[in-house]
C-alpha cells in the first residue's frame, strides 16, 4: 500500500544510469538528509505497480551509504528500467522519510497514446486550410487497409473552415490562432497533421523580408502548438512545408521538443514524381511515439502521374489576355522577376502560391504566342494531383481568388496520400 506523506517535498527529473548489475538509479546530496535519510538510515524499498518507494524504517534490510558529497541512495536492478521506460527518465518526490519515484510524465503521455491506438484512427490537424491535406491523408490511410475519421480542424482563416467542412462534414470545426484555442476543444488524436505558416520560409519571403521567418505575425505559431502538443498527445504527428523551412529556428525547436518527449523522427524531401504531379517538391517530417519504432521515408517510391503534360489538365478555356507590364518589369528590374510562362507541352511546373490570383511575376502562366492567362481553379487543383471530384466539391461557387488561397496552401496530393 502507498503511504502518503508531508506535502512539502523536492522534485528531481533524473535520468537512470546503466551499471553491470542493471539499470541504476543514484540519489545524493542536502535533499536525502533534509528528508530524514541521513547516513546509516535504515531502509525498505519496495516495488509496488506505478512506482518504487523507499521508507526510513528500522527494520530495513538496507542502509543509506556515504560519499564525499554526503549521504546516498543506490538501487541497481532490471526493475528500474523498465519504471525508466524508452526516455531513459524517472521522476522522483524527496518527502520526509519517503522517497517515491514513478514513470516519467513523458513516458505516462507516451503510454496512453500507444495504448489508445485501435482499429479506427482519429486524425486533427492544426492550420487545414480548406482541409484537402487532411482529405489525402485520410484517403491514403484508407488505402491501406486502416480507417480513419477526422475529429477536429483548426485554422486561422475564418472563411476556410466553411470551406474544409464540405470535406469532412463530421469533423468540428474551429476558426482561432493556435495561441488562443482552449485546449480542452481539442480531442486527443492519434495522427496529427500540422503545417505552420509558409509565407514566411518561402524563398520569395525570404528575398522581400528583413527580419528572421519566425517574425510577427507567425512567430507565436509554434508557441501555439507546443502549448497544444501535450494535451493532444497524438501518436503520429505528420508535418509539410517548404523545403526552406527544415533549417528554420521554429522547426529546430519542435524537433527537439518531440524527441525530449519520446518521438522518433524521420524527414525527406519529397519530390514530384513522388506526387504524381505536375509542381515541385516538399519537405515533409514524420513523428513516431518510439514505443512503435523506427519511421521510414526512405523507399516511397514515384506516384502514377495524373497527367503527363499541362495539356492534360487543362479546360477548354480560350488563351486571350496579356501582361504587357510584367514583361516590362522582367525587363526593368532583371532575374528576381522573370516570368514563367508555360505552354501545354510542359511536364512540371514551378510552385503556385496562394497569392497566384494577383497574377505575380514568377508563377505559371499559360501563353499561347502573344496571348495568355492564369490557370483556372480546377486547372491549378489537377496540377497538384487533387482529384477533379474532390475539387469540384470543394471549389463549387467559391470565386476565383477564394479557390487560388485555398489551393496554393494545399499540399501535394499524391505526396499526403502515399507516404
Amino acid at each position: 500500500m502507498l503511504t502518503r506523506h508531508n506535502t512539502q517535498a523536492t522534485i528531481r527529473y533524473t535520468h537512470i544510469q546503466q551499471h553491470k548489475k542493471g539499470a541504476r538509479i543514484w540519489l545524493q546530496g542536502p535533499a536525502l538528509h533534509h528528508a530524514g535519510f541521513p547516513v546509516g538510515t535504515a531502509i525498505r524499498v519496495a516495488y509496488l505497480a506505478t512506482c518504487i518507494q523507499v521508507t526510513a524504517q528500522a527494520d530495513g534490510g538496507r542502509k543509506i551509504s556515504r560519499h564525499r558529497q554526503g549521504p546516498v541512495m543506490d538501487i541497481t536492478n532490471q526493475k528500474v528500467a523498465a519504471l525508466a521506460g524508452p526516455l531513459g527518465k524517472v521522476r522522483v518526490a524527496i518527502e520526509t522519510r519517503c522517497i517515491t519515484i514513478r514513470l516519467h510524465p513523458w513516458i505516462v503521455l507516451a503510454r496512453q497514446r500507444e495504448e489508445r491506438l485501435g482499429a479506427v484512427w482519429t486524425m486533427g490537424t492544426l492550420f487545414a486550410g480548406a482541409g484537402i491535406s487532411s482529405a489525402a491523408l485520410r484517403a491514403g490511410l484508407a488505402e491501406a487497409g486502416v480507417p480513419a475519421e477526422t475529429r477536429w480542424l483548426v485554422d486561422r482563416e475564418s472563411r476556410y473552415p466553411d470551406l474544409a467542412a464540405r470535406l469532412h462534414p463530421e469533423a468540428h470545426m474551429i476558426a482561432a490562432d493556435l495561441e488562443e484555442v482552449e485546449a480542452d476543444l481539442l480531442f486527443p488524436v492519434d495522427l496529427l497533421h500540422v503545417t505552420l505558416p509558409c509565407t514566411r520560409f518561402s524563398v520569395a519571403a525570404r528575398n522581400r523580408q528583413k527580419g528572421a521567418p519566425e517574425a510577427e505575425p507567425d512567430a507565436t505559431s509554434v508557441w501555439g502548438f507546443l502549448r497544444l502538443l501535450e494535451h493532444i498527445n497524438p501518436t503520429f504527428l505528420v508535418f509539410e512545408n517548404v523545403v526552406a523551412a527544415r533549417k528554420s529556428a521554429g522547426y529546430c525547436l519542435i524537433r527537439a521538443a518531440l524527441r525530449r518527449m519520446g518521438y522518433c523522427l524521420h524527414a525527406a524531401i519529397l519530390d514530384r514524381y513522388q506526387a504524381g504531379s505536375l509542381e515541385s517538391r516538399r519537405w515533409w517530417l514524420v513523428a513516431v511515439s518510439a514505443g512503435l519504432g523506427q519511421p521510414e521515408m526512405h523507399a516511397i517510391p514515384p506516384y502514377p502521374a495524373y497527367h503527363a503534360t499541362l495539356a492534360d489538365a487543362l479546360e477548354d478555356v480560350p488563351i486571350d489576355g496579356a501582361h504587357p507590364y510584367l514583361t516590362e518589369k522582367a525587363k526593368r528590374d532583371g532575374r528576381a522577376f522573370q516570368r514563367l510562362l508555360v505552354t501545354g507541352s510542359a511536364t512540371h511546373l514551378g510552385t503556385i502560391g496562394r497569392g497566384y490570383h494577383k497574377r505575380r511575376s514568377c508563377e505559371p502562366m499559360l501563353t499561347d504566342g502573344d496571348q495568355e492567362r492564369l490557370l483556372t481553379p480546377l486547372e491549378h487543383a489537377r496540377v497538384k494531383g487533387i482529384p477533379d471530384g474532390l475539387a469540384e466539391t470543394l471549389l463549387a461557387g467559391v470565386c476565383p481568388s477564394v479557390a487560388h488561397r485555398v489551393l496554393g496552401q494545399s499540399v501535394l496530393w499524391g505526396q499526403a496520400y502515399s507516404g
